[in-house]
């Protein structure tokens, strides 16, 4: 999907533009998504002209909705798909998609169009009895893509207009920044960092510039030698997102608790050579930002003065000694993600620290029933020992992670500081004992919930802990856990993300349980006595779970090699009594991932070697058939591939068996008629003989790409007869030059193409007509560019040049004079340095309104040229077009 970004370069621009003037110049259709048929699905984007998209710049525009033509889909709408633009930061239309024909799975393109400006998006419908969605694990993974980016929507229409979320709890500063840098992670994570440049992207950057502005660089290198712990490099300062002071009053409140969350809400942007634009920390790297971080995070840890108070560990305001294991968690969590992900470097104290830190709250009695457990203040719950303190214990995971890192020593018995009390030895020791213990206990008392949904204890339901868990279970890489029986449920290991059960049953994983409990909105609810979470917290961090990673855009599905005979969703033709076989290969980039190959329809006698179902990335097997007489016909293969986070994707192939034998249809004309925004085919044929139907294939002359742009197309005409067909393609561009070809399939399953036809999609009897260059002329990089047009009505013109064929991104605007426009050479060359091979199209503008009045034409420029001034090429003629001429010096 190609998304609208930078302004390379505009020149001669007369008179000032009002902001509407040329309509919007960034519009951003929704993010891709997958939908569930016939129901009623919001399609949005946003807009901005020569402004920021979403700040009322593009208010008054003119907009529409369209979507692609499949003849397989009915789209239901309330009529009107268009509309002026009352708030451009959410351009919204209800539509509702049907599969009809017994079609369980198409894709359709949604366009839309802000003032002349568009975007598009693939709206991928999938019924369940795809193959795709017709097993219970795959029908739950596309329900999560559902629920992610339902979440997603809410979570952005929520957002305040100063880039943040906030609770509804006093209105402390503190839970703004949790709450914001919680929301921009769950974002970053669904792939909308603002390097991704999605319909998201300028929001995320909103939420992370107030994370920026409200940090406050503390100067703690003076106030060191009161802790026992010292900043990384001498004489530097911490940041301390809340923007508050070092408080002296814990209910002024929470510094500790948000500023690793800001810190994680900016290592989820992946960019740590970005630059902080805004706030005290200007100029610093996102790297240097967070390790800015890790000095206050050093700074801040408890000192240690006895068994109440042990050193290691983070309250909620630095000057406290005390600590409890909540906060903390949102430290390891930090600092694991500084180091691991953004390379960060900082003090060895505060490992040292994080390892007295997890003896002294885990329970290590094995005679409690919560044998394993890490507690709040001490090993036990925050209201007392009779609860399994899901949250606590998986923060204990996320400390258990960090000092796993490279380099770092494993969890044992720390070495006390020489004052304080230090506790009894511990009996877990070592860091796989810790880790086996909680986890055992996770696997026991997993959805438990004994005290029901009290935000500091029970499992599902409690957001807050979820999130821990899913946060502290995957650095890990823990996948499974074992139910031993001790409260019930199925005893056996369970996939604690997605294993399916009866609802509310103690083994439910998480994914199951929030797809049945999301919102028709998109949000989850705050658990009951949620303080001081809300609904946006719930949604944020929920979406977070219903992903596979902690820090990253989401892990990407498996692909399959289409080369050869293989390609998915074609057809391969084969003989009666002749061998055949391809390759069957596909592959996943994510690391670590594991792709099984499977196979579906394989029919009899054939064979894949090595035989189906095998593992491997990339994984590969060999189909080998020699078919028969009985076996003449079509024959559905289905190709299944499905890695280790249980994303698929499926390539289906259609073997057509026949005798054999020439193709028949003898084509009698093949006429193209372009439109603007359209090119309508017609051709007849004199003699069909065994014909199935045919398709319609598309070469884009500059890049070479293929793609067939209509569906099947049944033949009409008898045996030995013709008929007369017709097919428009409405995705053509203008100033984009095709070349269309026709493909016919006969009842063997054997295909011709035929020759090509050349074509641009433009208006064929514009109010201007463009006369020179000629389309597709060749000029020099180094010679004045004389644009010379033929206007038939009145008003104020301007010639408009862009690197793409839409013009929405311009890279230069001219005065017009009497149907002419000069470029001077250095100009020129800038603007072609910004295009692709140096390809440029240009068209006339009316100046007031914006609207294009021309056809779209589309030149290149040549660098190497020696020349020095340019002849303009003769008039074109009345259809619009001339083949390129030489230039030449005058």
């Amino acid at each position: 999907m190609q998304k609208v970004g930078r302004i390379f370069i505009a020149v001669l621009i007369v008179g000032a533009l009002a902001s509407s003037a040329y309509a919007a110049t960034d519009v951003r259709a929704m993010p891709d998504r997958q939908v569930r048929p016939g129901v009623s699905l919001p399609v949005w984007g946003n807009a901005g002209t020569a402004a920021p998209v979403g700040t009322g710049s593009s208010n008054g525009e003119p907009y529409t909705w369209s979507f692609s033509a499949n003849p397989d889909v009915v789209v239901t709408t309330d009529g009107n798909l268009s509309g002026v633009v009352g708030n451009d930061r959410y351009i919204v239309e209800n539509v509702t998609f049907t599969l009809i024909n017994g079609s369980t799975r198409e894709v359709i393109t949604g366009t839309l169009d802000v003032g002349g400006t568009t975007d598009t998006v693939q709206i991928d419908i999938v019924d369940p009895a795809d193959p795709i969605s017709d097993t219970p694990q795959e029908n739950l993974q596309v329900d999560v893509n559902i629920a992610i980016a339902d979440g997603l929507r809410y979570a952005y229409l929520n957002q305040l207009a100063n880039g943040t979320w906030t609770s509804n709890f006093s209105g402390q500063t503190s839970y703004t920044v949790s709450h914001t840098g919680l929301c921009a992670w769950a974002f970053q994570n669904s792939g909308h960092a603002p390097s991704q440049n999605t319909a998201y992207s300028p929001f995320v950057q909103q939420a992370l510039d107030y994370l920026f502005t409200t940090a406050k660089n503390v100067d703690i290198s003076s106030k060191a030698p009161n802790r026992n712990f010292h900043n990384h490099l001498a004489g530097t300062t911490g940041i301390n997102p809340t923007g508050g002071p070092l408080n002296q009053n814990c209910f002024d409140f929470d510094e500790n608790y948000s500023s690793p969350i800001a810190a994680a809400a900016v290592i989820a942007s992946l960019t740590p050579g970005a630059t902080v634009g805004v706030g005290a920390a200007a100029g610093l790297t996102y790297k240097q930002w967070v390790e800015e971080y890790t000095d206050w995070s050093n700074f801040s840890q408890s000192r240690g003065y006895g068994n109440d108070d042990p050193q290691g560990g983070w309250y909620y305001c630095s000057t406290f000694d005390a600590n409890d294991h909540s906060v903390n968690s949102w430290h390891f969590l930090a600092l694991e993600g500084a180091e691991s992900v953004f390379g960060a470097t900082f003090d060895p104290a505060i490992k040292d620290a994080v390892t007295t830190a997890l003896v002294n709250r885990q329970e290590d009695n094995q005679a409690n029933q919560y044998y394993g457990r890490f507690g709040y203040y001490s090993k036990v719950g925050v209201w007392g020992d009779s609860e399994p303190a899901y949250n606590t214990t998986c923060a204990g995971l996320s400390g258990l992670a960090l000092q796993q890192l490279p380099g770092n020593k494993s969890v044992g018995t720390p070495n006390y500081p020489a004052t304080g009390n230090p506790p009894a030895p511990a009996h877990l020791d070592t860091h796989n004992e810790k880790l086996n213990a909680s986890l055992a206990h996770l696997g026991r008392t997993w959805a438990l919930n004994p005290e029901g949904n009290d935000w500091l204890r029970g499992n599902h339901g409690n957001h807050y802990a979820m999130f821990a868990c899913c946060r502290g279970l995957r650095l890990n890489n823990v996948t499974n856990l074992s139910n031993d029986g001790t409260f019930g449920g199925t005893v056996g290991s369970f996939d604690w993300q997605r294993n399916i059960t009866a609802p509310d049953a103690l083994t439910e994983g998480y994914w199951p349980y929030l797809v049945r409990t999301q919102n028709a909105d998109g949000s989850w609810d705050p658990n009951a006595g949620s303080f001081p979470y809300d609904a946006d917290w719930d949604t944020c961090s929920a979406i977070f779970c219903l992903q596979p990673t902690v820090f990253g855009p989401p892990r990407v599905g498996p692909q399959f090699r289409q080369v050869g005979r293989l390609q998915c969703g074609g057809s391969i033709v084969a003989e009666s009594g002749k061998a055949l076989s391809f390759n069957v290969e596909a592959s996943d980039s994510d690391a670590g991932d594991t792709v099984t190959l499977d196979v579906t329809g394989l029919p009899s006698g054939a064979t894949m070697t090595p035989p189906l179902p095998t593992s491997g990335n990339p994984v590969s097997s060999t189909f080998d058939w020699t078919p028969g007489d009985p076996d003449i016909g079509p024959h559905l293969v289905t190709f299944k591939a499905t890695d280790t986070d249980q994303n698929e994707v499926t390539c289906e192939v259609t073997i057509n068996v026949g005798e054999g034998g020439p193709l028949l249809v003898h084509l009698a004309s093949f006429a193209l008629t372009p439109a603007s925004g359209s090119v309508r085919i017609d051709w007849e044929t004199a003699l069909e003989i065994d014909n199935q139907g045919f398709y319609i294939w598309r070469r884009d002359q500059l890049s070479g790409a293929e793609q067939r742009v209509s569906g099947f197309i049944p033949a009409r005409a008898a045996n030995n007869a013709g008929a007369s067909y017709s097919f428009s393609d409405t995705t053509a561009v203008n100033g984009v030059e095709y070349a269309y070809f026709l493909e016919d399939l006969d009842l063997s399953g054997k295909s011709t193409r035929h020759p090509a036809v050349r074509g641009v999609a433009n208006p064929q009897n514009p109010p201007v007509r463009l006369l020179a260059p000629a389309y597709g002329a060749n000029v020099p990089a180094n010679a004045a560019l004389s644009l010379q047009f033929e206007a038939g009505v009145p008003g104020s013109l301007m010639v408009v040049m862009s690197a793409e064929p839409t013009l929405r991104e311009t890279a230069a605007i001219l005065r017009s004079n009497d149907g002419q426009a000069v470029l001077r050479p250095r100009l020129l060359s800038a603007a072609a340095s910004q295009a692709q091979d140096g390809v440029l199209y240009w068209g006339v503008v009316d100046r007031s309104s914006g609207r294009i009045l021309s056809q779209v034409w589309r030149l290149q420029v040549d660098p190497s040229s020696k020349r020095e001034a340019v002849e303009p090429a003769p008039p074109a003629d009345r259809e619009g077009l001339r083949p390129g001429r030489n230039w030449r010096n005058k």
